[in-house]
């Protein structure tokens, strides 16, 4: 059990949760810190530890939805700016993994965990779109490229997802 905002009053909104690793992640906003994720190995008061969050953040931003999907743990930011998708593979380190908004301005969030669900292997986000309609989007993985015939010192970058839009305008 969790009251006052992990102890932060000026968190305000616990918008996200998902299990990741054998840990429980919650997605957190606050009004000056902005967003906020905290982990916990059994859920009960006092386990709760603050996770790096996903990307820059400012205040008021918020982790709206957090998915355990493809080996990963998923989370979308939301704030004034359009809305981030990010991803780590350890809990910790993030990367982002579409282009702010999915290239348009006005998709500021992903709706909660509620427009978060897989389905055959894909990932679908829904967004929060007030002046265009909100939009639909699925990630589809794309496999690493096979490994090079002969050593390298240079890692192999593995690709990012693939995001499209569901419905074309």
């Amino acid at each position: 059990m969790v009251t006052a905002g992990f102890g932060d009053p000026d968190i305000h909104d616990i918008a996200s949760l998902a299990v990741y690793n054998n840990m429980i992640y919650a997605g957190a906003s606050s009004q000056v810190a902005g967003a906020k994720i905290f982990r916990s190995s059994s859920g009960n008061s006092n386990t709760w530890s603050p996770v790096q969050p996903p990307g820059p953040t400012m205040a008021g931003a918020g982790v709206t939805g957090i998915a355990d999907f493809d080996g990963a743990l998923w989370g979308s930011v939301e704030s004034e700016a359009p809305v981030q998708i990010w991803r780590t593979a350890d809990g910790t380190i993030w990367e982002q993994v579409n282009q702010d908004g999915f290239g348009d301005s006005h998709n500021s969030g992903t709706n909660r965990s509620h427009a978060t669900a897989e389905l055959l292997s894909q990932l679908y986000l829904g967004t929060s779109n007030i002046l265009d309609g909100g939009e639909l989007w699925r990630m589809q993985v794309q496999s690493p490229p096979p490994p090079s015939p002969t050593p390298t010192s240079t890692p192999t970058p593995t690709p990012l997802p693939l995001y499209m839009p569901l419905v074309q305008r």
